[in-house]
C-alpha cells in the first residue's frame, strides 16, 4: 500500500454488491455515470460484450425488442434502454444477460426511422412539444420553432411538419444533449380544422396545397406543328357531374369485320406553355392533378385545366390523339398512330348518367345526342367488353398493376385515360 499513490485509490466506506457495482456501470442515467474511471471501464467490459444489429420494435408497455435480420428471434430491450430509441430505428446493440434474461442495450444508431415527420402540437409546461402522428410514437419530443415562424402562432393540438434533429444515440451531433429533440418547420392547419385530415395528407407525402400561381394572360404558340381538323367527329367526354377540368375524349367507330377503331384525345396544354419555362418546371415537379373530396389541386393553372384546354362541349380544343384499331375479340392491332389535332366534343356526359343507362337501359338526366354521338358511345361499350374480356384471358391482373403504375404519372386519371392505358399496355406487350 505504501507504493501506490492515493490518487489512484477509492475509498468505500461500506459494502457493495459486486453485481449491483457492475449492473449500475453498465446502465446509463445510474449513479457513477459521469465518473470518469468507472465510464472506461464500463467502454472496456462492452467491447469484450457480443454486438447485434437489428430493427427497434416498440411496445405499448414501455419495453421493446431487437429484431434481428434474417432471424425470426429478437432480442428484449428494458424500458430504461428504450427510452433512447425509436420504433423503428435500425441500431447495433450490446447483447448481455440481466437477471437470467438476454437483453439488448442499443448503443449505436444505423439508421433513424423518423425524419421529416406530421405530428400536433403539445404544450408541456408551457414548452414546445410535438407528438407524432405514429401509432408506435408515444412520447412527445421537445421542439423549437424554425426561425421565421412564430412558436406563439403555435397552438395546443395544431397540426405541423416537423424535423427530428437530435437522437440520443446519434454521435455527429452534440455529446452532451442525449434527448430527443426536433424543429417545427411548418403549421399545417389549426386543431379544429374540419378538413384538417386534407391537409395533414398533403403534408404527409410533400404534396402541394395550392394551385399554381395564374398567369394575367394565355396565348396559343406558334408551334408550327400541323394539327388535324377532326372538329368533325362526333368525341364525348365522361366525367363527374361537377367535373370542370375534361381532360380527355373519345370516339369510338365499328367497321363491318366487327372490328373497332378508337381515337383517345388528350387536351394538350403544351399549345399554351413553352418547354422549359416556369410553368412547365412546376408542372413536372407536380406531376398529376390532386383529387381530394369534394376538391382538386390542379397540376396546373384553373385558366387552363379548366377552361382554355378543357375539352368543353361545343368548344373547339388543341388534342394529342392516339387512334387504334381493336378486333371484335378484343385483339390490338401493331397498326398504332398518335398525331396532334383540333376537336370539338359533342357531348358531355355523367359517369352516374350512363352508369344508369347501362344498368337499365335508359337514363331520363341524359341530356339530348345526336345519332352519331350516341353510336359512338354504345361502341365504346361494346370495345371496353371486348378488350377487357381479352385482357382477362392474358392475366389481366398484372396488365391492371402496369396500368395503376402509369397511371399514376399522368396529368389526371379518369375513364378515358384507363381504356387508353389498358390499349397502350397491350401492345406494348405484344412487342
Amino acid at each position: 500500500m505504501e507504493n501506490i499513490p492515493q490518487s489512484s485509490l477509492l475509498f468505500v466506506p461500506f459494502t457493495i454488491n459486486p453485481y449491483s457495482v457492475m449492473v449500475h456501470i453498465l446502465r446509463p442515467g445510474k449513479m457513477f455515470q459521469d465518473n470518469p474511471l468507472l465510464a472506461q471501464l464500463k467502454k472496456q467490459i462492452q467491447e469484450t460484450l457480443p454486438k447485434k444489429e437489428g430493427t427497434i420494435k416498440a411496445t405499448d408497455r414501455g419495453f421493446g425488442f431487437l429484431e434481428l435480420d434474417n432471424s425470426k428471434d429478437s432480442i428484449f430491450i428494458p424500458p430504461t434502454y428504450m427510452k433512447n430509441v425509436m420504433h423503428g430505428d435500425r441500431v447495433i446493440a450490446v447483447i448481455r444477460t440481466e437477471k437470467e434474461r438476454e437483453v439488448a442495450e442499443p448503443q449505436e444508431l444505423v439508421e433513424q426511422s423518423l425524419t421529416r415527420f406530421i405530428g400536433r402540437v403539445k404544450l408541456i409546461r408551457s414548452r414546445l412539444h410535438v407528438m407524432p402522428d405514429h401509432p408506435q410514437l408515444k412520447d412527445a419530443i421537445k421542439a423549437r420553432a424554425i426561425k421565421g415562424l412564430n412558436p406563439e402562432s403555435l397552438k395546443e393540438g395544431d397540426w405541423v411538419v416537423a424535423n427530428l434533429n437530435n437522437h440520443p444515440l446519434d454521435t455527429t451531433k452534440d455529446a452532451k444533449n442525449k434527448a430527443f429533440s426536433c424543429v417545427v418547420k411548418e403549421k399545417i392547419t389549426d386543431s379544429g380544422d374540419k378538413i384538417a385530415p386534407w391537409w395533414v395528407t398533403l403534408a404527409r407525402h410533400n404534396l402541394p396545397n395550392a394551385e399554381p400561381a395564374p398567369q394575367e394572360s394565355w396565348s396559343m404558340l406558334d408551334e408550327g406543328l400541323e394539327r388535324q381538323d377532326l372538329t368533325h367527329v362526333p368525341f364525348i367526354t365522361i366525367d363527374g357531374e361537377s367535373t370542370k377540368d375534361m381532360d380527355d375524349a373519345l370516339y369510338t367507330e365499328q367497321k363491318e369485320d366487327g372490328s373497332f377503331d378508337i381515337t383517345i384525345a388528350i387536351a394538350d396544354p403544351t399549345s399554351y406553355i413553352e418547354v422549359g419555362n416556369d410553368m412547365d418546371k412546376e408542372a413536372r415537379e407536380r406531376g398529376f392533378t390532386i383529387y381530394l373530396p369534394g376538391r382538386n389541386i390542379p397540376m396546373l393553372p384553373r385558366e387552363l385545366s379548366d377552361e382554355l384546354c378543357s375539352l368543353m362541349e361545343n368548344e373547339k380544343r388543341p388534342a394529342i390523339c392516339c387512334r387504334v384499331n381493336v378486333s371484335k375479340d378484343g385483339v390490338i392491332s401493331d397498326d398504332i398512330t398518335f398525331f396532334a389535332a383540333w376537336i370539338q366534343s359533342q357531348a358531355r356526359l355523367a359517369y352516374d348518367n350512363i352508369s344508369d343507362l347501362i344498368e337499365n337501359g335508359e337514363c331520363e338526366a341524359l341530356p339530348q345526342m345526336t345519332l352519331s354521338v350516341s353510336k359512338s358511345m354504345f361502341y365504346t361499350h361494346l370495345l371496353m367488353h371486348a378488350v377487357t374480356g381479352a385482357q382477362t384471358m392474358r392475366s389481366y391482373s398484372q396488365i391492371a398493376q402496369i396500368t395503376a403504375s402509369n397511371l399514376a404519372k399522368t396529368m389526371m386519371s379518369s375513364l378515358f385515360i384507363l381504356t387508353l392505358a389498358v390499349l397502350l399496355t397491350a401492345w406494348l406487350k405484344r412487342q
